[in-house]
């Protein structure tokens, strides 16, 4: 009997083993099979922008507010373009695109079956409404850049309906880059703008786009949610409900909030980001991914700026490697002649950068001298230089007050420029009234980060051109005569094909702008991003680089980054929200 039993007991114990390991087999099987599966829903915080109330506007060419929140996630692009992975673009609202030979004839094919988020189907007839009515309204924020018969500067002659599905650009002259500034043109609905005298002035409280976010919840001034666009034409996306922005109005505010867990993404620079931000949460993550320049703009038509001899005092003045040490961004280069401009750091070939290093080392001494050579002398002995026909010179440079990680910078340039006897100030501004001014080039001098476009010559333009004519305030034009050669080379440079002739005038381009110096570059560096992983997963990191992954107005991918986005687990976020 007891034999029996042990046997017994025996082949119950192997069919209960044999059971339960077949059962977790198969919910292994499963759950592996479901977990293939994005989850969907949740809402996702973010801070795009820093502002003291939120404005109800979502007007994607406005840029003090509006254009924050709707560019990307509101309304889409033709094509979105990888700076940091230039061969994985994303078509958007465009499938192909193609030249004429001779590169003056553009041709988008256009997505079939989108629908606006009111259900109206969307066709070429939206994308040239929207590029002829930034045609009609200059004052508009804007990539293209049309032909105006005026002042015979521009491109773009005419826009093309072709067939539903396909649209003409015609250009002046060839220019085998239009299709990266025509392909960054947020397409608005006819049926709605078309009844818009001053687009400007729309605050566009209902918006209707084909982005995956246009349904407007829960607005107040402290937050506001953009929640699924059911038409969303990309199947199964977004994977995620809605997208929650509270109401940030500083750096602080939003290092503070973050390093608790109540933000998911965010840009900060943070100092001592282990201690204050990573420490503080244990699902707090961030990556410094490369980007471009932090430096000092100059509105070189504007006194004492238009004289060469000035700017380059101006940079022998400025001590960069104490710059590195009072910084709180990621630096990732002091050498700045190296990377003058660092869309062309991939250009190994231009050895005649040498001879302007003198121009980015720290020898106050020699600006002195250079200043004093050049007629600016302290004349009444009050500590100053006065300008060589004896009067009163003094300036400001501006920055943006929200741009905390940067006060420290310009308080110690500012210093070393008063140390050769300029009389500089600080001027600050708040965030929106700072951009205005800087669009309408009310600033002859004010420090900016720049954010390097890979692909295209968008930022150098920037800085061999500003933004200074009040008549057309969005509107770069050229430096200042004796720099009309740089423009040159850029207008050149965007007729050539060939690699090899395009890196020759780069090389050109990077050694007039040592040279000449229209802005005086401090340093190199990266671009700080954080984010929380407790909810969500699908990030990029620096081990899934797969673009540029700011939240910020003015980095396209941030929509290709949110459609990658799911929750980790529903009961998780539900339980915890």
């Amino acid at each position: 009997m007891f034999i029996f039993s042990q046997r017994y007991s025996t082949i119950i114990n192997l069919y209960l083993r044999f059971v339960v390991s077949t059962l977790v087999g198969f919910f292994l099987l499963v759950h592996s099979s479901f977990s293939k599966e994005m989850i969907r829903g949740g809402i996702l915080t973010a801070v795009p922008f820093y502002s003291d109330q939120h404005q109800y506007n979502f007007n994607p060419y406005e840029l003090r507010s509006g254009a924050h929140y709707a560019r990307d996630f509101i309304y889409e692009p033709l094509w979105i373009f990888n700076p940091l992975n230039p061969e994985s673009n994303f078509p958007r609202l465009a499938t192909h695109y193609y030249w004429s030979e001779n590169y003056q004839e553009l041709t988008f094919k256009l997505r079939q079956k989108v629908k606006f988020s009111d259900g109206e189907p969307f066709d070429a007839d939206d994308v040239v409404f929207t590029a002829n009515m930034l045609k009609a309204h200059p004052e508009l924020s804007q990539s293209i850049d049309w032909f105006d018969e005026l002042t015979q500067t521009g491109n773009l002659l005419d826009v093309i309906k072709v067939n539903d599905l396909e649209v003409k650009f015609l250009f002046a002259k060839p220019d085998h880059l239009a299709h990266q500034r025509i392909g960054k043109m947020y397409i608005l609905p006819e049926h709605i703008w078309k009844k818009m005298v001053h687009p400007h002035q729309f605050s566009n409280r209902k918006p209707v786009g084909t982005g995956p976010f246009t349904e407007v919840k829960n607005f107040n001034k402290n937050k506001f949610q953009l929640c699924r666009n059911t038409y969303y034409w990309e199947e199964g996306k977004p994977y995620i409900d809605c997208m929650q922005f509270p109401q940030i109005k500083n750096h602080e505010q939003a290092v503070t909030q973050a390093a608790s867990g109540k933000i998911d993404w965010m840009n900060a620079v943070i100092a001592d980001i282990d201690r204050n931000f990573v420490q503080k949460n244990q699902n707090n993550k961030f990556w410094f991914f490369p980007t471009g320049q932090t430096s000092i703009v100059l509105d070189t038509n504007t006194h004492p700026f238009d004289i060469l001899e000035f700017r380059q005092a101006m940079s022998m003045a400025i001590d960069r490697d104490y710059l590195l040490k009072v910084s709180q961004l990621s630096i990732s280069s002091s050498n700045v002649n190296q990377q003058s401009l660092g869309v062309f750091s991939n250009d190994k070939d231009n050895a005649n950068l040498g001879k302007f290093d003198y121009l980015f080392q720290y020898n106050q001494k020699q600006a002195a001298q250079l200043l004093t050579q050049s007629g600016f002398i302290d004349s009444n002995g009050d500590g100053f230089r006065e300008n060589p026909d004896g009067t009163r010179l003094a300036f400001y440079i501006s920055i943006s007050s929200e741009r905390t990680d940067l006060v420290n910078v310009l308080i110690a340039v500012v210093e070393d420029l008063q140390d050769i006897g300029l009389n500089v100030r600080i001027q600050s501004a708040t965030q929106t009234q700072w951009i205005e001014s800087v669009a309408l080039g009310k600033y002859p001098a004010y420090i900016q980060g720049f954010d390097e476009d890979i692909v295209d010559l968008s930022s150098i333009e920037h800085y061999v051109k500003t933004q200074q004519n009040s008549t057309k305030p969005i509107s770069l034009v050229v430096v200042q005569n004796s720099l009309q050669p740089l423009y040159d080379l850029i207008e050149q440079y965007h007729g050539i094909k060939t690699p090899s002739e395009q890196s020759k005038i780069l090389s050109k381009i990077q050694s007039l702008v040592s040279e000449q110096l229209p802005t005086i570059n401090l340093f190199s560096n990266a671009k700080s991003y954080q984010y929380n992983d407790f909810y969500f997963e699908g990030w990029a990191n620096q081990a899934n680089p797969f673009i540029r992954p700011s939240v910020q107005m003015g980095y396209p991918e941030r929509a290709i980054h949110v459609l990658n986005l799911s929750l980790k687990t529903r009961p998780r976020y539900r339980i915890e929200r």
